[in-house]
């Protein structure tokens, strides 16, 4: 319980940071500089996702069962390939959200050069290493106070691209002190394994980026989507997109610790977890969505800073998301993942993905970003669908879970 309050009080104090710095955005630069800030912050997450190369999906079993010395050498070995991919993928990202967002080409590039960095972080190490107060203390902590700085300055007068520079600051203090951290921490480990090809190490990692990069850019591409065939929308999707997300995320350790208890269980009890851990989930959405929905005036005028308004069947749309996306989670990562069923969740994933962007690109042309928000619920419930059949017909009272390697989401 200790270590779960760690890291969901890092999650917290990133969420509530980088919720605050959005309010201070938009009122500093308007609803359309909002908009290539959201732009260049889902290539950045697109970007962050390469720039870590699987280690938030492979990283923390790698180090949980390794010895200090190992734990180094995958260290260090990932802190050099990271960086030679980072410099390529930081370029391409800025300039990607430059064209994307022509109406504020620099803002949307510093935006995404930002988010970028996050692919860096070493948070898979501490998760790895159960070491939640330390992650909190070396990278959470100048990250939130990066955002928070950017706050004040822009209430101050500063325009958009000081916050976003505050917050690529914060980013990277945490970078530069998380690295420094656990390289002199494990300097005494002994003898170093000998350094692996940055090739060897690249390639060993394929699987781990395909997984990543399929999730993230089902939570980026409808941003982009939305920019590019319905741009009057954008303001509106960007900001409930953003609130979803960081709740998502805040979210996440109530899913790592679900799916702990599952994976402990056996027999019939699999089953019983599986159903209590989906109503445990349902109801604390439900009334957190109905809250929202009921409030959304005070919400999002807070929110959007009293100059983006956003209708109460966006709100609906959003809290059903948000909704559908924990549901999901509980059915791949707290039932198939235990079950031993990786690869249906990656199918149910690949599957829902490509119906979903579809009906996203289809229906924002349509009815903007109401048929964007119902064109993501789409692919939720059939992701959803499909991992609820998978989990059905795996979690027979003779099944026993196999172990599961836990790792953390990238907050943004």
């Amino acid at each position: 319980m200790r270590q779960t309050a760690g890291f969901a009080l890092g999650m917290v104090v990133l969420a509530v940071a980088s919720l605050l710095l959005v309010p201070a955005l938009i009122a500093a630069g308007g609803p359309r500089a909002w908009g290539a800030v959201a732009v260049g912050q889902s290539v950045g997450t697109v970007a962050a996702v390469l720039i870590g190369l699987g280690w938030g999906v492979s990283g923390p079993a790698a180090v949980a069962r390794a010895g200090t010395a190992a734990r180094r050498r995958e260290f260090l070995d990932a802190v050099l390939a990271r960086s030679l991919v980072a410099v390529p993928v930081i370029v391409v990202a800025a300039g990607l959200a430059a064209v994307l967002a022509p109406a504020h080409r620099p803002l949307a590039a510093l935006a995404a050069v930002a988010l970028s960095l996050v692919g860096l972080s070493a948070n898979w190490y501490f998760v790895g290493t159960a070491a939640p107060w330390a992650l909190l203390l070396t990278e959470t902590v100048p990250r939130a106070a990066g955002s928070l700085v950017g706050v004040v300055l822009l209430h101050g007068g500063a325009p958009p691209a000081v916050g976003i520079g505050a917050q690529a600051g914060g980013i990277l203090v945490g970078v530069l002190t998380s690295t420094l951290y656990v390289t002199v921490r494990t300097r005494s480990a002994g003898p170093t394994p000998p350094r692996r090809p940055v090739r060897r190490v690249v390639a060993g990692q394929r699987h781990g980026v395909a997984t990543t990069v399929l999730s993230a850019a089902y939570g980026a591409a409808p941003v982009l989507l939305v920019s590019l065939v319905s741009p009057a929308a954008l303001p509106v999707y960007a900001l409930v997109d953003k609130l979803q997300r960081q709740v998502y995320v805040a979210a996440t350790p109530v899913i790592v610790v679900l799916q702990g208890w599952v994976a402990r269980a056996s027999g019939r009890a699999v089953r019983t977890r599986i159903r209590r851990s989906h109503v445990l989930v349902l109801a604390a959405t439900t009334t957190g969505g109905a809250l929202v929905t009921l409030l959304h005036e005070q919400v999002f005028g807070w929110f959007g800073a009293g100059e983006v308004e956003v209708p109460v069947e966006v709100v609906a749309l959003g809290a059903l998301w948000l909704l559908l996306n924990l549901q999901e989670s509980v059915a791949a990562r707290v039932a198939l993942v235990p079950l031993g069923r990786i690869d249906l969740v990656a199918r149910a994933t690949a599957i829902g993905t490509a119906v979903g962007l579809t009906a996203v690109a289809v229906l924002a042309l349509v009815w903007g970003a109401v048929g964007a928000l119902v064109g993501i619920c789409l692919g939720l419930v059939l992701r959803l669908a499909l991992c609820l059949h998978g989990a059905r017909a795996g979690a027979a009272p003779s099944d026993r879970p196999a172990p599961v390697a836990v790792h953390q989401e990238v907050t943004t």
